[in-house]
């Protein structure tokens, strides 16, 4: 069994991006909304349906619009790889070996290109937040080599 909601060429730039093929979804946290990524370098959003106004079942997805990230053409810089972290972030993988960050409003808040990269096909995360190092515990001056004392003894001032 699978679902596959409408679509029309007119939701998309040109009918060459409404051709191209579906490369990965994923939800958005702590909301309704889920994202699709295309080989032309569009994400296609999701929602639930708009049940108030009587169009579709409930649960059921509606395409909300269509994003255009990667804007090259002639090949297209299609997206490959898509994820969330930290409930902050959709980080997007693309077919040129650029990784870019947004938010959750599709505005781009970090990339990485010219890497000289092959296409993404995976990328990972810790689930856990990054922390604070440690602070040494050891005193490091007993380390120091007999030329260090010498070279203190012998400063010039």
């Amino acid at each position: 069994m699978s679902y596959s909601p409408k679509i029309d060429s007119g939701d998309f730039t040109g009918t060459d991006r409404y051709v191209a093929n579906m490369t990965k979804s994923v939800f958005i946290p702590n909301c309704d909304m889920a994202v699709t990524g295309t080989e032309a370098g569009d994400i296609i959003v999701w929602d639930k349906s708009l049940i108030l106004e009587g169009i579709g079942e409930p649960n059921e997805k509606r395409l909300v619009k269509v994003v255009t990230l990667n804007t090259k053409e002639n090949p297209f810089v299609g997206i490959n790889m898509l994820t969330t972290v930290h409930d902050q972030y959709l980080v997007v993988g693309n077919t040129d070996g650029s990784i870019h960050f947004y938010d959750f409003q599709f505005k781009i808040v970090a990339w990485f290109e010219d890497l000289n990269l092959s296409t993404i096909k995976s990328i990972s995360f810790s689930r856990r937040k990054p922390r604070m190092a440690i602070q040494p515990q050891v005193d490091l001056t007993k380390f120091n080599t007999k030329d260090d004392k010498d070279a203190a003894n012998n400063k010039i001032e």
